[in-house]
């Protein structure tokens, strides 16, 4: 029964899993989908077609066929040189374009700063903020890399350097013609440090948003 299911033909979705999935890996036993494999892609899905380890298209939002070398029964009695498996390889990563939202950020020590009233100051904060795939294909490529699951927290992570870099050059920049102070209770600075956290993490395909910043310590000199 299981060398039979085996050369079944495949229907390929994603139903989302538990929270805080932002791709996931469809597997399919030595990554042998079938010919003519049925591809199930939701409204907040992005589906990738992997074939011989390059990404051979973006599938959205509907059901398409896929074609692939492995036809059934043919391909495993063709595969006898290679342990009758396909050498054919093709597999499916599927990628929310969901917002993923209220994700801590902080600073792990106090940041140094320069007032222009009373000269060097030390000041910390802590807050959330939301990100999103913009770019399924880079995102595959850049912070899944081969992992069959990756989760919220794990691109959190890789955001949160970039985060607190861009927030500590902007507040460094601003602070120069006012207050350290000032600069913190400006209403701009959430949208201008995650503008260009965007612009730092475009190449991995990500898009960060509705920065929080909260329990600032108020700056007290060094």
């Amino acid at each position: 029964m299981g060398l039979i299911r085996g050369e079944l033909i495949d229907i390929v979705e994603w139903n989302g899993g538990r929270p805080g999935v932002v791709a996931w890996r469809y597997h399919r036993p030595f990554d042998e989908l079938k010919n003519g494999t049925k591809l199930i892609v939701r409204e907040w899905q992005v589906a990738l077609f992997v074939r011989g380890g390059q990404i051979i298209r973006e599938c959205h939002a509907g059901t398409q066929t896929l074609q692939t070398a492995n036809v059934p029964v043919k391909s495993r009695l063709l595969g006898f040189r290679y342990g009758f498996r396909s050498p054919d390889k093709a597999e499916v990563h599927f990628v929310s374009t969901r917002r993923f939202t209220g994700l801590r950020w902080g600073t792990r020590r106090p940041v140094a700063l320069r007032d222009p009233d009373v000269g060097p100051v030390m000041v910390a904060a802590h807050g959330s903020f939301s990100f999103r795939v913009a770019d399924p294909t880079s995102f595959l490529n850049q912070i899944v890399a081969g992992q069959p699951l990756v989760e919220a927290e794990q691109v959190a992570e890789a955001i949160r350097g970039p985060l607190l870099r861009r927030l500590t050059s902007t507040l460094a920049a601003w602070s120069a013609t006012r207050p350290v102070l000032d600069a913190l209770n400006d209403a701009a600075l959430p949208d201008e440090v995650a503008a260009a956290v965007s612009r730092d993490l475009a190449e991995a395909g990500l898009e960060v948003f509705d920065i929080d910043i909260g329990g600032l310590t108020r700056p007290y000199v060094v």
